[in-house]
């Protein structure tokens, strides 16, 4: 199965709209078939193949594509993977808390004609008892499932996952005759190795943008407006200077203070020396010898 779908980024919902259906189904082909592949139109709902950010510890729909539907994927608690700490959540399909059948789909075919869907065959090939072997009967598929997601709450990743899936043929639905497939997968050690470290990189880039950036800029911003208010202050007494210099306030000069105007400089505190100039009167003119 070949199945398509567009999320929300955030809440990791199925998105849907008249030019978008929000998911579909790679219509099936024969071994030989040379046509290219077609999509069927299938819109998805609830959630699929992650959960959102920020997971909670409560109910999420999520969507089968078997099933063609979503269905409750229900808390029951918290648990380690890999040195993780995640959230888990257990989904019925069909069945009901303790692994009874209690309410089947019936099987959503792919093809036109319901091929897969539902079969005719004679009792013989179906191996059930009739008067006559050759007896036809008609026989319907059902699907049932179980899964258990193991959820990174932080980043929405399934870092684990297990699936339980029952298809079989029948002619009521919860008195299964002739199994189909039933089977039980777990994802192995090496995928979840993988999602755990993909898990922990989404966490990282989370912090990111969530905290530390937003931080970082924020004390950017502050210094940024402490400095402006600074350079502007600065700014405003240098063209006041340059204007008038009187216009600064008083005592406080842009280079400093120089005391009070009437105050002399210690220069003019000097005391001078008085040097005797001869008078007038006692200079007399050269007499002969």
């Amino acid at each position: 199965m070949v199945d398509t779908v567009t999320l929300d980024r955030t809440t990791a919902l199925a998105v849907s709209s008249e030019s978008n259906p929000g998911g579909a189904i790679q219509k099936p082909r024969t071994i030989d078939s040379e046509d290219p592949p077609t999509n069927i139109a299938l819109p998805h709902e609830g959630l699929t193949y992650r959960f959102p950010f920020d997971t909670q510890k409560k109910t999420y729909p999520v969507f089968d594509p078997i099933a063609q539907k979503a269905f409750d994927a229900n808390y029951s608690g918290e648990d380690d993977v890999n040195g993780l700490t995640t959230y888990k959540f257990n989904q019925n399909v069909g069945y009901d808390s303790d692994g009874k059948l209690v309410e089947p789909v019936k099987y959503s075919s792919l093809y036109d004609d319901d091929a897969d869907g539902q079969a005719t065959a004679p009792a013989g090939m179906w191996g059930v008892e009739a008067d006559d072997p050759e007896e036809p009967i008609t026989m319907t598929r059902y699907y049932a499932a179980q899964r258990t997601f193991w959820v990174d709450p932080v980043s929405g990743t399934i870092v684990k996952q297990t699936d339980r899936a029952h298809h079989y043929y029948a002619r009521e639905a919860l008195e299964p005759e002739v199994t189909f497939v039933d089977y039980s997968v777990t994802t192995n050690a090496e995928s979840v190795e993988s999602q755990v470290a993909a898990a922990q990189d989404e966490r990282d880039t989370l912090a990111l943008w969530s905290r530390i950036l937003p931080i970082t800029f924020t004390a950017l911003g502050l210094i940024a407006m402490v400095g402006g208010a600074l350079l502007g202050s600065f700014t405003l007494r240098a063209e006041s200077m340059l204007i008038d210099p009187g216009l600064d306030d008083a005592g406080l000069r842009f280079f400093g203070g120089r005391g009070d105007e009437g105050e002399p400089v210690p220069g003019a505190e000097a005391k001078t020396e008085k040097l005797p100039a001869a008078r007038p009167s006692d200079l007399k003119p050269d007499e002969p010898s």
